[in-house]
């Protein structure tokens, strides 16, 4: 029902014609009626030339200065394979885990990061994981054809959610968010009966899997959408599968073999397995489950509660496999801050989806769509302004993103080298590795889950600098020290005296960052 006066009376419209016509006539011949700014060039031309100032801006937003804590083992790992022209699968970088054989699955992303830092140093790294970021938000959004505007709130929730995976720069998990997100388009594509898709699924989980492990995502996902399909066509009492349910059907077979083809085979799945149960990843920063009272748990609630909202109100059961993906995923998202990148991608299309759906009539209240896009540059302008890498970006600027390791201790430490078995802090492995440090650590970034009969130096290192056991460091008898300036460790060796019986400590190197101490008794 139209409210009162909210259309002019049909002798008002007669007037209003004939008023036009009569201009019209009076016209000179050849000239026509000036358009209002608001229309000038055709609404797709228009809604085209928005719709891409959304991803400059975006991209712009998304260039993070490069803080990858494992860029060093990368770094070696993708050199080892150029040089060597063999994958490294045994431990060379430490001696509590000497000769450990490891799964890699992220063993393809070496050589590209070593390419990639050999060329373009850290600032490469810096626009290539914001290319990669860009193109996973692009693949997400592409099948539904929305309007500037629509794209700006995506581009704005994208931005704001995927931080804690994008914030580093280019790493293995940004690659496998981009492969996550190009299966969800065609997958979505193959939904629609798209004959293409059932043959580039098996070559995308080929290269999925030598890239990153989150193809088990993928695996899982194909099954959850796959079982949901046969579904509805079990409740529709079709008699016989349809052509294209059994190819996309022959495509997870296909696809599920692909897997298996990379370096270490069914040990890909074994290792993802364990990875997500084993409850030592509570320890590492990036594991953490999600405080709902932070920013990134707000923006996550308000997202999710907005998807809830939308499968209510649709009450469709085509959108079974979406609602099933969403609260998978939902819950990985919610128990540690590096899922939330695979809850976005996966549920980004059907936020999509939902956003298509939403009519506002922007032209109607006169809003300019350079007022949008101004609007969005600002808003993600303005939290990339404090953020920005510069091109001389060097190793003094990534240990300030990153770690907080120490550039001075380390070319110390080179023309210093540790001799004898000694004890570093966790954070700094990855990156005492990339440097070339000629000494055998005790832990880094890899070893996180290593456990050799029950021996596990992940493990060890919490117990003696997060727990503080000063017997356990006792026992090991260190030769050397690295750790942080102002760690307990750190002011336990500066002040012995041997009345804790472990030995005589002399600093040898310490700024306000990193300090390196050696046993001299």
């Amino acid at each position: 029902m139209q409210s009162k006066g909210a259309f002019p009376k049909r002798k008002n419209l007669d007037q209003a014609a004939r008023s036009r016509n009569r201009r019209e006539q009076l016209k000179p011949a050849g000239k026509k009626e000036p358009l209002h700014p608001s229309d000038k060039g055709t609404a797709p031309e228009r809604e085209k030339f928005f719709s891409f100032l959304v991803y400059p801006v975006l991209f712009v937003f998304l260039i993070y200065p490069y803080g990858d804590y494992d860029w060093g083992w990368h770094y070696r790992y993708g050199e080892f394979l150029f040089k060597q022209g063999r994958i490294l699968r045994e431990d060379i970088f430490s001696w509590t885990m000497q000769g450990y054989e490891w799964v890699n699955h992220s063993w393809l992303f070496d050589p590209l990061l070593y390419v990639l830092f050999n060329q373009f140093s850290f600032f490469g790294l810096s626009i290539a994981g914001a290319i990669v970021a860009l193109l996973a938000f692009y693949f997400a959004v592409k099948p539904f054809r929305l309007s500037y505007w629509q794209n700006a709130i995506l581009a704005i929730a994208f931005g704001a959610l995927m931080s804690p995976v994008l914030d580093h720069g280019l790493r293995s998990q940004v690659v496998g968010v981009l492969l996550l997100s190009y299966f969800m388009f065609v997958l979505l594509q193959a939904r629609e009966g798209k004959t293409w898709t059932y043959l580039a699924l098996p070559p995308l989980f080929l290269i999925w899997v030598n890239f990153h492990g989150s193809f088990l995502v993928g695996i899982i996902l194909f099954t959850v959408f796959l079982f949901c399909d046969f579904f509805l066509l079990f409740r529709s009492r079709i008699v016989s599968i349809p052509a294209h349910w059994a190819r996309l059907f022959a495509s997870f077979l296909a696809s599920t073999a692909a897997t298996f083809i990379n370096p270490f085979t069914y040990h890909v799945y074994v290792e993802a397995v364990r990875h997500f149960r084993d409850p030592l990843l509570t320890h590492v920063l990036e594991w953490y489950p999600v405080e709902l009272t932070s920013p990134i748990g707000i923006y996550l609630l308000i997202y999710t509660c907005f998807l809830a909202l939308a499968f209510i109100m649709r009450r469709r059961l085509s959108d079974g496999p979406l609602i099933a993906s969403s609260l998978l995923l939902s819950y990985l998202a919610f128990r540690a801050l590096r899922n939330i990148a695979l809850y976005v991608i996966v549920t980004l299309p059907f936020a999509a989806l939902i956003l298509k759906e939403v009519k506002l009539p922007v032209n109607r209240w006169k809003v300019q769509p350079w007022m949008i896009i101004a609007v969005l540059a600002l808003v993600l302008g303005f939290a990339h302004l404090r953020r920005v890498p510069r091109f001389d970006f060097g190793m003094s600027d990534y240990c300030a993103y990153s770690s907080g390791c120490s550039e001075r201790l380390t070319r110390y430490l080179l023309q210093n080298p540790p001799v004898g078995r000694g004890f570093n802090f966790y954070d700094w492995g990855g990156y005492l590795i990339g440097r070339g440090i000629p000494a055998k650590l005790f832990v880094d970034g890899r070893m996180h889950l290593w456990e050799r009969q029950g021996y596990r130096p992940f493990l060890e290192h919490s117990r003696i600098y997060d727990w503080e056991d000063i017997k356990r460091f006792r026992d090991y008898r260190f030769d050397w020290v690295i750790a942080q300036t102002d760690s307990p460790l750190s002011r336990t060796l500066q002040s012995s005296n041997d009345q804790l019986g472990l030995g005589r400590w002399k600093k040898m190197f310490s700024d306000e960052r990193g300090s390196y101490f050696v046993r001299v008794q």
